[in-house]
């Protein structure tokens, strides 16, 4: 019955995953309420629904368009950046803000 239910997960992730693809489907990473994790960027956490979630989850019905703010969160930088230096993050991944885990320390390596 696991080998079952852990087959039926992996042929449905794969199905969405393609038809994703195929049909454009709006996934977290594209949402105006997802924010991505300030170390880990592939997991972030929809707003709307005070989840965690992976990038690349979706469709969902709470998904909205992005809008710029004045402020925004470059993920392939890292870093926050004001409006006046969007040219500069033009084909970057960006978002309203991040996520910043409280626990962080827990996963990250001492520099002892």
């Amino acid at each position: 019955m696991v080998l079952s239910n852990c087959t039926n997960y992996r042929f449905n992730y794969t199905l969405q995953h393609l038809i994703s693809q195929v049909v454009e489907l709006k996934v977290c990473k594209e949402c105006k309420w997802w924010k991505p994790d300030a170390l880990l960027i592939y997991i972030g956490e929809c707003e709307k629904k005070r989840i965690s979630t992976r990038d690349s989850e979706g469709p969902c019905e709470a998904f909205a368009e992005k809008v710029e703010s004045e402020f925004m969160w470059c993920s392939d930088c890292r870093e926050t950046f004001h409006r006046s230096e969007r040219e500069r993050h033009k084909k970057h991944v960006t978002h309203e803000g991040a996520r910043v885990d409280e626990d962080a320390h827990e996963y990250i390596l001492a520099g002892d």
